[in-house]
């Protein structure tokens, strides 16, 4: 069911990235009195982007809820959950439809890598190089490792021309 879910959001995220909606999110996003100079409903356009963004979050959350069969507010709304979900967007790539699920592809494993080699006294370390490995991430490829895949992908394509 979460696959089920994960590649429908993903659907939908990527319908309204091309379509109308997205070119007037970007649109606001970019310079918000020339879109409304240019006709754009600025709160009928963001309150269309924070449903379907709702609808996606709650569908997600009773997921959550289905799997975790207990919720507790340390638990199912802790800071580290919520920290991870922002991660893994900046890590992939904010701008990109696949990039927070680049980054989740990335930064569970090397998460739970770290935690289970570095154990013990060296458990701090293992947070410590993973805080690391995040701000050199961030420093180095600021549009996130979907926007450097892209860059890459733009080279090959105009070399086989």
């Amino acid at each position: 069911m979460s696959a089920v879910l994960l590649i429908a959001a993903l659907a939908v995220a990527r319908g309204v990235r091309y379509s109308r909606l997205g070119l007037r999110l970007d649109a606001i996003r970019l310079n918000p009195q020339a879109a409304t100079l240019a006709g754009v409903n600025l709160f009928r356009v963001k309150m269309t982007a924070l449903l379907i963004s709702a609808a996606i979050v709650s569908l997600a959350g009773s997921m959550y809820a289905v799997f975790l069969q207990y919720l507790d507010p340390d638990t199912a709304f802790s800071f580290n959950t919520s920290v991870n979900m922002a991660l893994f967007a900046i890590i992939g790539g904010v701008g990109y439809w696949w990039g927070p699920i680049l980054g989740s592809l990335i930064l569970v494993p090397l998460g739970e890598f770290a935690s289970l080699q570095l154990t013990g006294s060296l458990a701090a370390l293992g947070q410590f190089s993973y805080g690391l490995l995040l701000v050199v991430l961030i420093l180095v490829q600021p549009r996130g490792i979907a926007g450097w895949l892209s860059k890459v992908w733009r080279r090959l394509v105009e070399e086989k021309r």
